[in-house]
């Protein structure tokens, strides 16, 4: 069943800038966490608190099981210490 609305995204050097700059200063888990947020409301989620939970879950499952069990280096970012 589709709604008639169609998602756009478009793949180029800002949004790649963008999402640079996130994962140097916000680090991994928030950045992934907020894409996360953003493609579940770009499919129209009606539960924002729902996916914004999966995301903050999911993203600190990827970045622990990424750093401690493969051994690789993801930006820690705001949670540098904590994890």
């Amino acid at each position: 069943m589709s709604n008639g609305k169609v998602l756009l995204v478009e793949d180029n050097s800002d949004n790649f800038e963008l999402v640079k700059f996130l994962l140097e200063r916000a680090g991994f888990i928030f950045t992934a966490a907020v894409l996360f947020w953003l493609v579940a409301r770009a499919f129209e989620s009606t539960r924002p608190w729902r996916d914004a939970v999966a995301g903050v879950l999911l993203s600190v499952f990827v970045y622990v099981v990424f750093t401690r069990g493969l051994g690789l280096v993801l930006p820690g970012g705001l949670l540098e210490g904590l994890l």
